[in-house]
């Protein structure tokens, strides 16, 4: 997996501070978005943590981290940490896709309104997983 220097965990516990202030390196054109995921399983549940960050534009084929936190794995980890890097596979008009196509276990398809991006996560196992309310928190555009 790909990994990319400018999204730590740290981001995760600290939503209201500008990346800069994390001393996370910033690249060009970066935006990032919090959120909470509400999922439709029985082990995570509501208000889980999660952050979209795009690098190089908010456009179609802009590299696109998403990180989060479950209250609980899977597995029964609890607090267990994810992150999924890729590309946005998709944008027009309103609509937007995430890894869709790419070998990633989850991928995420939604739309688009100003600052804020809602997301419906998917996997092969379920067509809706949960959904995703994200509001842009920073931006170097």
């Amino acid at each position: 997996m790909q990994t990319f220097p400018f999204i730590t965990h740290q981001i995760l516990f600290s939503c209201d501070t500008s990346p800069a202030q994390l001393h996370i390196p910033i690249f060009s054109n970066n935006a990032f978005y919090k959120g909470k995921l509400d999922t439709n399983t029985d082990y995570a549940t509501e208000n889980e943590v999660i952050i979209l960050a795009t690098n190089g534009g908010f456009r179609q084929g802009s590299t696109a981290v998403i990180s989060g936190q479950f209250t609980k794995a899977a597995n029964g980890t609890p607090k267990s940490n994810y992150s999924i890097a890729g590309t946005i596979t998709k944008l027009a008009k309103d609509k937007i896709e995430l890894f869709v196509g790419e070998d990633q276990y989850y991928w995420f398809v939604g739309t688009v309104s100003g600052d804020k991006i809602t997301l419906t996560m998917k996997s092969q196992e379920l067509a809706d997983y949960g959904k995703a309310e994200l509001s842009l928190f920073y931006s170097e555009t």
